[in-house]
């Protein structure tokens, strides 16, 4: 019970970090409330996740975790889990989240640096090889992102590495260390390099549609 009530927070918070509500209002009479009607069902098995979680009720019919870092550690517990068991051949890395929608809370990027810098290299290796995966795959450009954005968040150095062709649009990468990093050809629209450490790096026809480089005109 213990580990289908963990998995069943995780993809709780998920569904309300993709609503961003993090408050729910669930209906009983009219017995759906998507996105959450799967977390509300009134059978013995699902009331009995409801009450392993850090679930509170705070009106008739609305409900939140008892504190907002809940819901990010298991967002973060869930994206880890996921990324964990990805290989060459995925596809599919995060969960939905990670996968569709570009993460900028900070509490749950650090939550996720913390796993890079707790495994040994290994969770590291996995969120690299995704963005190296971009560039051949257009499509998985937002967990491209997601994956620089976390690994610059753990202060994982980027100097001297052939990030030609990378797709990370929108990532956050404040305050990164990308000496004589090659970006040649790579899709930085949007790309956040705010006081980020860029000598001798490589930009030659890449796409920097609005980048943000912390410096007035």
């Amino acid at each position: 019970l213990q580990t289908a009530s963990v998995k069943f927070g995780r993809k709780l918070a998920e569904a309300m970090y993709l609503a961003q509500q993090f408050i729910i209002t669930y209906d009983y009479d009219e017995d759906k409330s998507p996105p959450f009607d799967y977390f509300f069902k009134t059978d013995i098995k699902t009331k009995a996740l409801r009450r392993c979680i850090p679930l509170k009720k705070i009106s008739k019919n609305q409900y939140c975790f008892i504190h907002k870092s809940i819901a990010e550690y298991f967002l973060a517990d869930l994206i880890h889990t996921n990324i964990m068991k990805t290989d060459e051949k995925s596809e599919e890395f995060g969960g939905n989240y990670f996968d569709h929608e570009i993460i900028n809370d900070t509490s749950v990027l650090q939550f996720l640096a913390e796993y890079v810098s707790n495994s040994n290299n290994e969770f590291k290796d996995k969120l690299l090889n995704i963005v190296i995966k971009s560039t051949k795959n257009e499509s998985i450009a937002i967990p491209s992102s997601n994956a620089i954005t976390i690994l610059n968040y753990a202060r994982i150095p980027f100097s001297d590495m052939d990030l030609s062709n990378v797709k990370i649009p929108y990532a956050d990468l404040r305050r990164g260390i990308f000496h004589h990093t090659n970006f040649a050809h790579a899709d930085l629209s949007h790309v956040n390099f705010s006081q980020t450490y860029l000598a001798e790096a490589i930009l030659d026809y890449s796409n920097m549609n609005d980048v943000e480089l912390g410096q007035l005109p």
